[in-house]
């Protein structure tokens, strides 16, 4: 799935060997997997606040 574009610029005009083209295909996938890693743990910390405020919620409207 693609999530995103990686755009290089280099000052002159450059040849990709094979050996590049891997290393920059890797590197894609590397950013990728830390930006679904961030949305990941973005979405979790989201779920915990939420479930914080609601047991708060049942903590006090059991007390009354």
């Amino acid at each position: 799935k693609v999530i995103g574009a990686l755009r290089l610029y280099h000052r002159d005009v450059w040849d990709i060997s094979e050996q590049d083209l891997d290393s920059l295909l890797l590197l894609a996938e590397i950013i990728g997997l830390a930006m679904n890693y961030t949305r990941l743990l973005n979405a979790l910390k989201s779920v915990k606040e939420t479930v914080g405020e609601v047991h708060t919620v049942w903590l006090n409207s059991g007390s009354g």
